[in-house]
């Protein structure tokens, strides 16, 4: 039981690890190609 359970947790904090990892890069490339285009528009700019 005890064994069960902690095999539960290693499964859980996987996941929310691997969550975590694709939530960030998805917020990097939003972030990214933000940046981008703020670059592109500051060169137009100026």
């Amino acid at each position: 039981m005890n064994k069960l359970s902690r095999i539960a947790e290693l499964i859980l904090l996987v996941a929310a690890i691997s969550l975590m990892v694709l939530f960030l890069s998805s917020c990097q490339y939003d972030l990214a190609s933000m940046f981008q285009h703020s670059t592109s528009n500051g060169s137009n700019f100026s």
